[in-house]
């Protein structure tokens, strides 16, 4: 047999055979595996991201209707010509959950064109003021409050608990690719540069024959918990 042809084999050889070549088929099922994870986590928070502005956005429109009726109730007979009947009127047949609803009040009995002015005037006023409401105290909030936050609560905590689980998974996925580039580097051309006496290729060759770690020592933590992680999976 043609002698460069029998050192071609004999480095091919060696290289699958090596424990450096076994543990980077592993690494890089790992790395696959832990990558999908990711995703998976990754897509998870983001899920839990719309239900969190989402349960924001229904609270904030609650406590919009709760601030505009509170405003409603306590404010309105102070426009001139308002009294309490003529307040109550107008929310029975002109509020609809919002102050700008009753910018269309000369409709309602006993509210001429006049008092729809004042009307409006003062629910411009209102409507630049409800913010302000909506973070101070008024009838109703409480119950509002109360109402989201347990879901608020829960949803927020799932997410941090995925945030956490997903630094751990890139935490490992980090390890195991510098791991990966480190064991690419050799090749069988580094076998047969080694077989050939090159000094520098017999050094890398000999570590290379350790793998990620020698037999004689326990497997390293941060690939114990990646093969836990994907165990998971």
């Amino acid at each position: 047999m043609n002698p460069t042809l029998s050192l071609w084999i004999k480095a091919s050889n060696d290289y699958r055979n090596a424990r450096g070549t076994k543990h980077l088929r592993l690494l890089q099922e790992i790395f696959t595996a832990l990558n999908k994870k990711k995703a998976e986590i990754t897509n998870s928070i983001t899920d839990l991201e719309v239900q969190i502005k989402r349960l924001d956005r229904r609270k904030m429109q609650e406590l919009e209707v709760a601030a505009s009726k509170f405003l409603i109730q306590k404010e309105l007979t102070k426009v001139s010509g308002i009294g309490e009947t003529l307040k109550k009127r107008i929310i029975q047949q002109c509020f609809k959950n919002t102050l700008s609803s009753l910018d269309n009040v000369e409709h309602i009995q006993g509210v001429g064109s006049e008092k729809a002015l004042a009307i409006r005037l003062w629910v411009k006023d209102a409507i630049h003021r409800l913010p302000e409401v909506i973070q101070g105290d008024f009838q109703g909030k409480q119950k509002i409050m109360m109402k989201f936050e347990k879901s608020l609560n829960e949803t927020i905590n799932q997410r941090s608990s995925l945030m956490q689980d997903l630094q751990k998974v890139e935490e490992v996925i980090s390890k195991i690719d510098k791991e990966v580039r480190r064991l690419s580097l050799i090749s069988t051309s580094t076998f047969r540069r080694a077989l050939k006496g090159d000094v520098i290729a017999v050094s890398q060759v000999s570590q290379y024959m350790r793998g990620t770690f020698p037999e004689w020592e326990e497997i390293p933590k941060w690939l114990k918990n990646a093969k836990k992680i994907v165990n998971q999976t």
